[in-house]
């Protein structure tokens, strides 16, 4: 006569439970490694990693380019530092648009 046995059980380990924490804890602990990953994905600059990613445009020691356009979107990035690609493009464009052309002239490659 077979019996139903119950299966030995192996030793608890320590590790396998979750920590109780918070759930404001978890949210800011996530949000820290959200934005952690964004930075360093940001402060790319040619092969090194930059401080910050508008200061490095603006110390670079680069000439300017001979579009002026080019030129004022450098200098936008370096005001606006927080903004992404898409944004830099989008609003750098709406404000080239607005600026008087003698603004513009100033931008411009001096040779």
């Amino acid at each position: 006569m077979i019996r139903n046995r119950r299966k030995p059980q192996g030793r608890k380990r320590a590790g396998n439970r979750r920590k109780l924490c918070s759930k404001r804890s978890r949210e800011r602990r996530r949000t820290e490694r959200e934005r952690e990953k964004l930075r360093k994905m940001s402060l790319r600059f040619g092969k090194t990693i930059a401080p910050n990613f508008g200061r490095a445009f603006e110390n670079s020691k680069r000439q300017l380019t001979r579009h002026p356009y080019l030129n004022y979107l450098r200098h936008f990035k370096s005001k606006h530092p927080h903004y992404g690609f898409t944004r830099i493009l989008h609003e750098g464009a709406k404000s080239w648009k607005r600026l008087a052309p003698i603004e513009k002239a100033s931008f411009s490659q001096k040779v």
